[in-house]
């Protein structure tokens, strides 16, 4: 199953919503929109082809109609056809990815108060797939009540409601998602460092944990998080950190070793090779502020 990555931000931005039922004899014109086109069967069959491929668009189905691309009904509808559609733009990057290439648990840096703009990331919609409409429907629903009464006081929840629609998409993607043996190792292995964070690490001692090298765990962790063990220690280590930074009275020092850390000055370099600040510089700006 393939995918299509819409890089954030921007944020896709909502253009219109129909609902209509197509008789049989009904067939999709021949056109190419510069916009994404979303549709939904809830009844019936809408066949379509998107340049060379052509799509059978059942009850229970989407397709995403995509940008730039030629699009028409290659054949009429055979009896009453109930669907929805949205049209929306992305002026971002996008890009097809494979399902079983994308990297649901892979860490991404935390936004912080100097950052000048919004950290870089991803939405995933499913190009074409089986869906659940009873958790869709309410979402359109509603977008069409609101655009059937569109005011300047109500104009901003269509776009709240795309988000919507978009994030229930993309949660039915990670559903469908087949648990594989790695990712069943990641997460362990991700529990593991979890409650092993306020230890010193040890390659032997995890070693013997799971009964694997430290080499092939390295791989799958790295494969679904994008960190090698350490560093999501690190990365579990450096949260804690920042917990007790603004909500303890505890020393730099007694915080490090709380953590498992019992270098104080590799503790300070690694904190700040993470969050920009120092121990001290983070527990003055983040208690000044909350």
């Amino acid at each position: 199953m393939n995918c299509i990555e819409l890089i954030l931000p921007p944020l896709p931005q909502f253009i219109t919503i129909g609902h209509d039922i197509w008789k049989p004899g009904n067939v999709h014109n021949s056109r190419t929109f510069h916009i994404y086109d979303l549709l939904l069967v809830v009844k019936g069959t809408l066949y379509m082809t998107e340049r060379d491929q052509a799509y059978s668009v059942g009850p229970g189905q989407f397709l995403v109609l995509e940008p730039g691309m030629a699009h028409f009904g290659h054949k009429a509808c055979e009896e009453d056809t109930e669907i929805y559609w949205v049209h929306f733009t992305h002026p971002g990057v996008s890009r097809t990815r494979p399902l079983k290439e994308l990297e649901w648990n892979r860490i991404l840096q935390q936004g912080t108060d100097v950052d000048p703009a919004p950290r870089e990331h991803s939405m995933f919609i499913p190009k074409y797939m089986n869906c659940d409409v009873s958790e869709l429907i309410p979402v359109l629903q509603s977008m069409l009540q609101i655009q059937s009464l569109l005011n300047v006081g109500n104009a901003i929840q269509l776009h709240v409601y795309l988000m919507e629609f978009l994030s229930r998409l993309q949660k039915g993607l990670q559903r469908s998602l087949k648990i594989t043996p790695s990712m069943k190792l990641s997460n362990r292995i991700k529990e593991y460092l979890a409650g092993h964070y306020t230890v010193p690490f040890q390659v032997q001692t995890m070693e013997q944990a799971f009964h694997f090298h430290i080499d092939y765990l390295t791989r799958c962790l790295k494969k679904h998080t994008g960190l090698t063990p350490l560093q999501y220690l690190h990365y579990l280590r450096m949260e804690e950190a920042k917990l007790l930074l603004v909500h303890s009275e505890l020393k730099i020092s007694a915080i490090a070793m709380e953590i498992g850390m019992e270098n104080d000055n590799y503790f300070i370099r690694l904190f700040k090779k993470h969050t920009g600040f120092t121990p001290g510089e983070y527990r003055k700006r983040r208690q000044g502020s909350v």
